[in-house]
C-alpha cells in the first residue's frame, strides 16, 4: 500500500454533494467513503461473519482483507489522541519502536477522523457503527432541547452545573439516549460475545452506560499492565471461540491536552503502550490464543497545539455575543453558534474573524455529509445550532466567564490534519 498516496488523497478528499468553496483545502473532511474510524466497527463485523451496520460499509479492502482469512476473534485496541502525524514523528525518532516491527506484517496507514474529531462523538460511532449524524451525539457540549439546556455530554450535565450525571436526575435514560442500537447488540445477534475494558473510574459513568449496551462483560482496570494482562487473560480463556475484545487507552489524551502534542511526555506514553503491549500481550500468547486473532490499533483523534496569542475570547467581541441566544456549544476549534440574529453573527465572524474560523450553515454542513452519511437523527440539527465555526491555524474560540485556560496547550474538535488524520494498524497474532 502506498501510505504517503492515501495521505494525499485524504487531505485532498470532498465530498460529491460538497459545495466546492464550501471550506477551503486547509481543512481535511472525514472519508466516510471507506477510510474513516466510522467504517471500523463495520470491518469488524465482516471480519467476525456478523452483517455490516445498515447504511455503512467496511474499511476499503486493501486495509483489512489480506489478514481476513481464519479471523475468529479481534482485539481493538483505542488509544486516545494519538493522530497520524505524531505517529510518524515517532516512528522517525525512534527507530526501536516496535511499530517498526509491526507494520511489516501487518497494514499500517492513515484514517480520518469523524467531526468533530472529539472523543464522545468518535467513541459514541465506534460502540454504535454509524455516524454522528445518524448517533446524535455530535458535540461535547450541545442544546438539549428536552432539558432547555446547553449540556456537556461527556458528563451528562447542563454546562452551568458542578454536578455530574445531573441530567440522569432530571429524567434522562442513557441506554435510551442514543436512537440507535449499540455495536455490542449488532454483534450480539449474530453469535458473537463482546469484552470491553475501561480504566475503572469511568466503567459506570453515563457515557458508558450509553456506548456499552450489550457487552457479555465490561471489566473496570486499574492501569495499563492491568489492561495488558486483562486482555492476555481473556484471549487465553476463551481461546478458539469467536469473540470481539475492545480497549480504551486514554492517558495520552490528558498528557497531550496539559503540556501539548508535542511534548516528550506524550511520545514516552507512546512508547511504554507500544513496548508493554508488546511484552505483556503479544510476546506472552500461546499458539492457541493467538490462533485466528487480528489485533486492530488505532485513535479516535489527534490534537493541535494551541497558543494565548490565538486564543479568540468571545468577551473580546460584544456584538458577537450580542447576536447569540446562548453561549457556543461543539468544541472550542469547532464552535456551534446558537444565534438570535443568524446573519449579524454570519456577518460578524466573516468581517472580524475570517482568518481564524471558516463560517458553515449547518443545513449546508448536514448535506454536504461533514457529520456523516444517512438519515439524520431527529435532533441532530437542533443541537448543532445555526452555524458551525471550524477553527483556522492554531485558533480556539473561549467563551466560559472567566479567563482563558492557557494552561491546555493541546487541543482537538477540528478539520486540521493533525487532528483529523488517525492511524490505523492491523496485524494477525498467528505467527
Amino acid at each position: 500500500m502506498d501510505v504517503r498516496a492515501l495521505e494525499s488523497k485524504l487531505l485532498s478528499y470532498r465530498p460529491p454533494d460538497a459545495r466546492d468553496d464550501l471550506l477551503d483545502e486547509a481543512f481535511v473532511w472525514p472519508h466516510y467513503g471507506g477510510h474513516s474510524i466510522a467504517e471500523i466497527p463495520s470491518t469488524v463485523a465482516a471480519l467476525l461473519g456478523a452483517d455490516p451496520l445498515p447504511g455503512m460499509h467496511p474499511l476499503e479492502a486493501p486495509l483489512w482483507q489480506p489478514l481476513a482469512d481464519g479471523v475468529r476473534r479481534v482485539v481493538f485496541l483505542l488509544i486516545d489522541a494519538v493522530g497520524w502525524r505524531r505517529l510518524q514523528a515517532a516512528l522517525e525518532q525512534d527507530p526501536e519502536l516496535p511499530l517498526h516491527r509491526w507494520q511489516e506484517r501487518g497494514v499500517l496507514a492513515p484514517l480520518t477522523s469523524v467531526f468533530p474529531s472529539t472523543t464522545a462523538v468518535a467513541l459514541t460511532t465506534f460502540w454504535t457503527g454509524v455516524p454522528p449524524v445518524q448517533h446524535g451525539m455530535v458535540g461535547s457540549r450541545v442544546f438539549l432541547r428536552e432539558f432547555g439546556a446547553l449540556c456537556h455530554l461527556l458528563w451528562f450535565t447542563p454546562v452551568v452545573a458542578t454536578k455530574r450525571w445531573l441530567l440522569l436526575d432530571w429524567g434522562l435514560e442513557p441506554e435510551k439516549f442514543v436512537p440507535v442500537p449499540g455495536f455490542a447488540e449488532h454483534l450480539a445477534a449474530a453469535g458473537v460475545p463482546t469484552y470491553a475494558l475501561i480504566h475503572a473510574g469511568i466503567d459506570k459513568s453515563a457515557l458508558s452506560q450509553v456506548h456499552y449496551r450489550g457487552v457479555a462483560e465490561l471489566r473496570g482496570y486499574l492501569g495499563l499492565t492491568d489492561m495488558l494482562i486483562s486482555l492476555r487473560e481473556l484471549l487465553e480463556r476463551r481461546a478458539g471461540e469467536r469473540f470481539y475484545a475492545a480497549a480504551y487507552w486514554g492517558i495520552a489524551d490528558g498528557l497531550a491536552h496539559r503540556y501539548g502534542p508535542g511534548d516528550d511526555r506524550l511520545a514516552g506514553e507512546l512508547r511504554a503502550i507500544l513496548d508493554g503491549l508488546e511484552r505483556e500481550l503479544l510476546h506472552r500468547l500461546s499458539p492457541q490464543a493467538r490462533q485466528g486473532t487480528l489485533l486492530i490499533l488505532a485513535s479516535d483523534h489527534g490534537q493541535h497545539r494551541v497558543r494565548k496569542e490565538t486564543t479568540v475570547d468571545l468577551k473580546d467581541h460584544p456584538e458577537l455575543r450580542d447576536a447569540l441566544r446562548m453561549d457556543p456549544g461543539g468544541e472550542l476549534r469547532a464552535p456551534f453558534l446558537y444565534t438570535a440574529d443568524r446573519e449579524a453573527a454570519r456577518a460578524y465572524v466573516e468581517t472580524h474573524l475570517a482568518e481564524a474560523f471558516a463560517c458553515l450553515d449547518t443545513v449546508e454542513a448536514l448535506e454536504a455529509g461533514l457529520f456523516g452519511p444517512g438519515q439524520p437523527m431527529s435532533e441532530v440539527e437542533r443541537r448543532l445550532g445555526d452555524l458551525i465555526l471550524p477553527a483556522r491555524g492554531d485558533h480556539i474560540l473561549y467563551w466560559p466567564q472567566k479567563e482563558p485556560d492557557t494552561e491546555i496547550l493541546g487541543r482537538h474538535g477540528g478539520l486540521s490534519a493533525k487532528e483529523m488524520l488517525v492511524p490505523w494498524l492491523a496485524m494477525r497474532l498467528d505467527d
